[in-house]
């Protein structure tokens, strides 16, 4: 259910609200941040073909930014790939 206002969704709670209608706002990715937080404890990775919510340092921390920018270098010498981050959190 889409909530007046940009990139609002709702979730239940126990908390009353009434423009909500009892149920918490939270913002765009607010669920995806939790599963990516979660995921990193053990080792593991959300994958990128769904929304990634992540700050840049954190992106980067998981997908090892010196390794890429070395393969960059070797194979997209020219930069027509884009980088990863502003593709896939970014969306650019």
């Amino acid at each position: 259910m889409k909530l007046p206002g940009r990139n609002r969704h709702w979730c239940p709670t126990n908390k009353r609200d009434r423009l909500t209608g009892g149920r918490a706002v939270h913002p765009r990715g607010h669920f995806n941040r939790l599963i990516e937080r979660k995921l990193v404890e053990p080792g593991g990775i959300k994958s990128l073909y769904s929304d990634s919510f992540c700050e840049p340092d954190e992106f980067w921390n998981i997908f090892d930014e010196p390794a890429y920018d070395g393969l960059r270098v070797k194979y997209d010498p020219k930069g027509r790939l884009g980088d990863l981050y502003r593709k896939c959190v970014l969306r650019e």
